[in-house]
C-alpha cells in the first residue's frame, strides 16, 4: 500500500522525476501520473503496484505498512465511542498488512462494572461494530485498560 502523496515524496527523496520513475519501474509515464494523481491509496493492477514497490525498493527507498486512511481512523474512533460499555478510546493504532487487510490495535476504558463475561462481550461487540464500518478490519487487537493521569 501506498499513497500518492508518498510515491510523489519518494520520488522526492529519491530526486526522481516521473520519467525515471517510469524506467526504473517499467511502467509508462502515464501510469506513473495516473498512479500520483490517485486522491489516496494508489490503485492499480497487482502487477504495476508490485514494479513500483520494487522500484522504489531498488532504488534505496524501503516501504513499511501504512496506516488505515483519516476517513477509515474517523469510523473507527465512532465506532468504539458508539458503544454503551466504552468509557474512553486511550490509544488507537493502525497498520495495513495488504490491500484488503487492516491491523487494529486498540486500548479501550471500558465501564468499570462490567465482570469477565461482560468485559469479553463488549470486546466482541467493539470489534463487530468496527468491522461493520470498516470491513478490512482484521485481525483487531482490543485492549481494556484504565486511562491513569500523570503523575505531578
Amino acid at each position: 500500500m501506498i499513497t500518492s502523496l508518498q510515491m510523489r515524496a519518494a520520488r522526492a527523496l529519491l530526486n526522481m522525476d516521473q520519467r525515471d520513475l517510469a524506467d526504473r519501474s517499467g511502467l509508462s509515464l502515464p501510469t506513473i501520473q495516473r498512479m500520483e494523481a490517485s486522491p489516496d491509496i494508489v490503485r492499480g493492477n497487482v502487477d504495476s503496484l508490485m514494479k513500483l514497490i520494487a522500484a522504489l525498493d531498488s532504488a534505496g527507498l524501503e516501504l513499511i505498512g501504512e496506516g488505515a486512511t483519516r476517513d477509515n481512523v474517523r469510523k473507527i474512533k465512532d465506532a468504539i465511542s458508539g458503544s454503551t460499555d466504552v468509557l474512553q478510546l486511550i490509544h488507537l493504532r493502525t497498520q495495513h498488512l495488504g490491500p484488503e487487510e487492516l491491523l487494529v490495535g486498540a486500548k479501550i476504558q471500558f465501564r468499570d462494572d462490567l465482570d469477565m463475561k461482560g468485559l469479553a462481550r463488549a470486546i466482541d461487540d467493539t470489534e463487530a461494530r468496527i468491522r461493520a464500518v470498516v470491513p478490512i478490519a482484521r485481525p483487531m487487537y482490543i485492549e481494556p485498560d484504565i486511562l491513569h493521569s500523570p503523575e505531578a
